[in-house]
């Protein structure tokens, strides 16, 4: 997840958001 910091930071939330 190196390729693009700000979708890494979108998935991150999205992860929060279905936990």
């Amino acid at each position: 997840m190196t390729l693009i910091p700000l979708s890494a930071g979108s998935i991150k939330r999205f992860e929060n958001l279905l936990k």
